[in-house]
């Protein structure tokens, strides 16, 4: 049986904590201001904001309660 802290570490995309590098990344997407984008465990929301800034619309979904 998982534990919760390994389950949480599966879960998580924590990995990616650099601002400059999430809007490169979207800044390479051919996301714009006419479109709506579906963030998967948006976390933090390093990346929610940066998508927020180019989208039409952000819909965040969090599976973790936490």
């Amino acid at each position: 049986m998982e534990t919760r802290q390994h389950k949480r570490i599966c879960l998580a995309q924590n990995f990616l904590t650099s601002p400059k590098l999430v809007r490169r990344l979207v800044g390479l997407s051919t996301i714009g201001p006419s479109d709506t984008v579906y963030e998967i465990g948006p976390g933090d929301g390093i990346i929610t904001a940066a998508l927020a800034r180019v989208a039409r619309q952000v819909i965040a979904i969090e599976k973790d309660r936490e």
